[in-house]
């Protein structure tokens, strides 16, 4: 990676670091067992490209996670310091730069989201705060206090879920921000002890919540406000622990001590999203020390995590939103070109 604006790529991915899971047994209130490693297998179809924009810098330099609404997408660029809305088709709807005084600095780490309601939340881990804008990207509410918040998901009654750096499990807020409740972890979901967490939060329309792992092939799925929850082992290659490195972090003012995934470990999930009843697995391709993109995509029913196929996309990419049957992703490349693609299944691609 070259220049400033791949370095900060670097650390984002770096600044949420893995977990390890182990198969012992589980507390009971633990429902179900993980499902058995199946083989992966291609769903045949074609593609088709609804939009193709190449790389263009007065767009976007850099290019966080996607979120995706009906009538629009949001990321923050890294490389211009901004949160930004485009329509589908690519083109610039808002952008929210950080000298407005918004809460809105330049660590990296920052992830965006859309609430039920169209509303997009921003969390920024290194203020433990996140920022809420109206779809017109005017803001309209802060929550404080909410140490290392590294991503946010957010349920129709209007309570959250929040995954911190430093957590190996989500935690429940109500509307006001107030924790309520963290899911307990369990022998099935053993982490080891590492500097950040590495979870990726995503949910259905009925609140079923998604938790993957950037270095592990398991994955959650939590029901009832935590109540009932289930652990599956996703398809493809086992993955081993990751290789570790210890390091000193500063994390919101604090000296944190721990562990960090070393040269050689493998990422799993590069991004996670839920359509309708299916939860999309974005699986990076290559060691933490080269490239983190690919074109594999995993797919699982979210009713009881049973694996329904997988997806070739044309193009490696590094940020992948699936929304109304779109495929709607980001290059790995600095400037990234954007990608909306819509497949069509039982062609011979």
């Amino acid at each position: 990676m070259r220049g400033s604006v791949a370095s900060g790529r670097a650390r984002r991915r770096c600044v949420a670091c893995g977990v390890l899971f182990a198969l012992t047994g589980a507390p009971s209130h633990w429902r179900g067992t993980a499902a058995q490693q199946t083989p992966r297998t291609w769903v045949p179809g074609s593609w088709t490209v609804v939009t193709s924009l190449a790389a263009n810098p007065n767009l976007l330099t850099t290019a966080g996670n996607l979120a995706c609404s009906d009538r629009a997408l949001y990321t923050y660029d890294y490389g211009d310091h901004a949160l930004k809305a485009l329509s589908l088709t690519g083109a610039p709807l808002w952008r929210v730069p950080d000298r407005a005084g918004l809460n809105l600095d330049s660590v990296t780490g920052s992830r965006a989201k859309v609430a039920p309601n169209g509303d997009v939340w921003m969390t920024r881990p290194n203020m433990g705060r996140i920022v809420v804008f109206s779809p017109a990207g005017t803001p309209v509410r802060t929550f404080s206090g909410i140490r290392n918040i590294r991503d946010v998901q957010v349920n129709r009654d209007g309570s959250f879920w929040t995954w911190r750096e430093i957590e190996t499990m989500p935690e429940l807020r109500d509307s006001a921000g107030v924790l309520r409740r963290k899911l307990p972890s369990s022998a099935r979901v053993q982490p080891v002890d590492l500097l950040g967490a590495s979870g990726s939060l995503a949910s259905g329309s009925d609140g079923t919540l998604a938790v993957a792992y950037t270095y592990s092939n398991r994955f959650l799925i939590v029901r009832r406000g935590g109540t009932s929850m289930h652990a599956f082992r996703g398809v493809g290659e086992p993955r081993t622990a990751p290789k570790l490195k210890g390091e000193t972090l500063t994390i919101g003012g604090r000296r944190i001590t721990g562990f960090r995934p070393g040269p050689g470990t493998r990422i799993v999930a590069m991004a996670i999203s839920v359509d309708a009843d299916r939860l999309y697995i974005l699986r990076g391709d290559d060691s933490t020390g080269a490239s983190r993109h690919d074109r594999t995509v995993d797919s699982y029913r979210m009713s009881d995590g049973g694996y329904t196929g997988s997806y070739l996309l044309p193009d490696a990419v590094e940020e992948l939103c699936v929304h109304d049957g779109q495929f709607i992703a980001t290059t790995a490349a600095s400037p990234p070109a954007l990608r909306v693609w819509r497949f069509a299944p039982g062609n011979v691609r």
